[in-house]
């Protein structure tokens, strides 16, 4: 059950697929940033406004992105925000999201609330660059521009392709095509990555390039289809014949059927299902790949790891370029994914010539139970839950024994009862309001069950007064939990993991108990699953006996700790004993510490450390100095001494080895 709106769930994708608009792919536009980036620091003293204006796959998204990431652009501004418009929109969201990026809080602005103003107050007295991408008319603009202030030196970047817009906003920066070589260095990329192109294909390969007439979006499609082909230089001489006749617009929708069309029909409908997403929608890839489970769009060829083969379906169509990855999570994983507006607007066409999935909006009791086509994932629209309640229905009484992803986002509770033992094939459960008082729970069915294929749990707000502690043993494969506990009475001495042996296919477990917990008992057992990748813990206390089971963790590459306070004192002395050997990425926020002492042999495989809100914090231990492959430090929020000292490590690893290899990112704002 599904609303994509509120979806915000976390991925878990660990292939190392290619990026069509990271870095590595960047080509050409040299010059139009270094311009940009000068109109942008250099221009007005006022506020002033730079539109980019170009047609659809010709690259003022990835632009602007290049230009609003750039090392210049970050060091200048104070406040920074990037939101894409579309035709659609909704100026309240759009305000919204600005105001959180401009505040970097994610707060409860209520429906009362003038966001306007709220948003014109973050931005007074702030030197703030506000990228509005993909404005399609004037009336946009209009709504949006009253809410940012005349500031000084402040700038907005819109992109559009309708000139007549960039026009009426500002003198338009009208965005080139690529030159034949750079089209050629864009395709050789892509088709063969870091090697070079083998001499007899060079030939037909620029003739490939020169016929994509300089449009990116085009190229890149392109190169994934001629990726597939055979490596000989009359297949591609053709190929690129069959470019040569081809207008512009042409051009681009014929890239976009081709790239379909060479497609097996397993990704076709996974491209295809992208049509029902919302235009610039950032899609969480942990639902998207359980989403395709469901609909039975992955290939079973290994019925026990579907997630994988979920997850060489996306590796597929980012590599074709026909996904874009827009964010990572902190080790790389895919987090959120998108699709541009040709690649979306021809998935919807598509869609209407064909029923591709069923609706449930709302239940019909009139139906069959047992359609002639049974599917695995049913949609169900805001209302359906209060219609349920009010007519006396409960879960179970929609045919669910096939099941595998059940997700409820309500602000109601969901009872639940022994029947959901009868879903043997659940494989993803996600109810934001869960309630574990089980009704006829003494049945020796429901307490003898076990659910083998279910993999993720949360996250989900429960209340674990009423819970038996043996309930997460019926779930032997979990591979990821996330609780968020709003009532412990009656919990005090119990341990979700009697031994570390329970749950060893767990690999991301999260955990947040409710203010005033971990001050007034001692429930939290240190035991934790041996083969953990990601742990989060939130609002407890921390023990030394805690913290060593953490660090025995051996596979444990991502710590997180929110609202952490230290048992005996408020510091972090990290014992000899105390080595996270294989941890990446480690997150401080709202820990009460004032002292951190640790040594370069404690966090010997660092890449990156965020500090946020840690305001007693005097200062980063200086060894981090020694962390060799330490990339980057973020501190946000915290004391002058805590920014201090990570300047400090930042300019002694450029002293001892030459070279700039650790960033360090302190937001403006803050």
């Amino acid at each position: 059950m599904e609303n994509f709106e509120k979806t915000t769930s976390r991925a878990n994708v660990s292939t190392q697929c290619s990026d069509p608009s990271n870095n590595e792919n960047f080509v050409g536009f040299k010059e139009d940033v270094e311009q940009l980036i000068q109109k942008l620091i250099e221009g007005k003293k006022e506020r002033d406004v730079i539109s980019i204006v170009g047609m659809a796959g010709l690259g003022k998204t990835t632009l602007a992105r290049k230009v609003y990431n750039s090392h210049s652009i970050v060091d200048h501004f104070d406040v920074r925000a990037f939101c894409t418009i579309s035709q659609t929109y909704s100026i309240r969201k759009l305000l919204i999201e600005i105001h959180k990026q401009a505040t970097g809080e994610n707060c409860d602005i209520k429906e009362e609330d003038n966001v306007a103003d709220l948003l014109r107050k973050a931005l007074i007295r702030k030197r703030y660059l506000i990228v509005l991408d993909d404005i399609w008319n004037y009336k946009a603009w209009e709504d949006l521009q009253l809410s940012f202030p005349s500031e000084e030196s402040s700038r907005i970047m819109v992109t559009t392709r309708v000139q007549e817009v960039a026009t009426q906003i500002s003198d338009p920066y009208l965005l080139r095509f690529l030159t034949a070589e750079e089209s050629w260095e864009l395709l050789q990329k892509k088709v063969f990555k870091r090697e070079s192109c083998p001499l007899e294909l060079q030939e037909a390969g620029f003739e490939v390039a020169r016929n994509c007439k300089g449009l990116p979006l085009v190229i890149v499609l392109n190169a994934g289809i001629i990726a597939q082909k055979e490596m000989r230089a009359s297949v591609w001489q053709e190929f690129a014949k069959d470019l040569s006749s081809l207008g512009l617009e042409e051009q681009s929708m014929k890239a976009v059927q081709s790239s379909y069309d060479y497609l097996g029909d397993h990704l076709k409908h996974c491209l295809l299902y992208i049509g029902y997403f919302p235009e610039d929608y950032s899609i969480p890839v942990s639902d998207l790949l359980k989403l395709w489970i469901a609909e039975e769009f992955v290939p079973t060829i290994d019925p026990e790891n579907l997630e994988k083969s979920s997850k060489d379906c996306l590796c597929d169509l980012v590599s074709r370029s026909l996904l874009m990855v827009s964010k990572r999570r902190s080790n790389g994983d895919i987090k959120y994914c998108m699709v541009h507006d040709l690649i979306r607007e021809f998935c919807s066409s598509k869609l209407k010539e064909e029923e591709f999935k069923q609706r449930v909006m709302p239940h019909n009791s009139s139906q069959s139970s047992y359609p002639k086509d049974p599917r695995f994932c049913m949609y169900i629209h805001d209302n359906l839950v209060n219609q349920l309640e009010q007519h006396g229905y409960s879960l179970d009484e929609i045919p669910m024994g096939n099941l595998q992803t059940l997700r409820v986002h309500s602000h109601q509770r969901i009872k639940t009862s022994p029947d959901i033992w009868k879903m043997k094939k659940l494989r993803h459960v996600d109810i934001s309001e869960f309630s574990f008082i089980w009704e006829d729970s003494e049945q020796e069915e429901s307490s003898q069950t076990v659910l083998d294929h279910l993999k993720t749990f949360g996250k989900c707000r429960v209340s674990m007064g009423d819970m038996n502690r043996k309930f997460w043993w019926r779930f032997p494969n979990l591979e990821e939990l996330k609780l968020s506990i709003v009532n412990f009475h009656g919990m005090l001495n119990h341990s979700l993991f009697p031994t570390p042996e329970i749950h060893n296919r767990l690999e991301c477990l999260e955990i947040s108990f409710p203010v005033g917990f971990s001050r007034s008992s001692g429930w939290f057992e240190s035991v934790f699953p041996l083969n953990l990748k990601e742990l989060s813990l939130a609002g407890i206390s921390l023990t030394d006996e805690i913290v060593s089971s953490i660090a025995a963790l051996e596979k444990l590459e991502i710590l997180k700790l929110f609202f952490i306070h230290f048992t005996d004192n408020p510091q972090w002395n990290v014992t000899d004993d105390q080595k996270f050997k294989a941890l990446k990425y480690l997150k401080l926020e709202l820990v009460d510490m004032d002292v951190w002492e640790s040594s370069e042999t404690s966090f010997p495989a660092l890449e990156k450390l965020v500090i946020k809100d840690c305001e007693q914090l005097k200062k980063i231990p200086s060894c981090f100095t020694e962390i060799e492959p330490l990339r980057l430090i973020k501190v946000i929020n915290c004391s002058d001494s805590v920014r201090i000292s990570a300047r400090s490590i930042k300019d002694d690893v450029k002293d001892n080895q030459g070279y700039d290899r650790l960033q360090v990112h302190i937001p403006k704002n803050y």
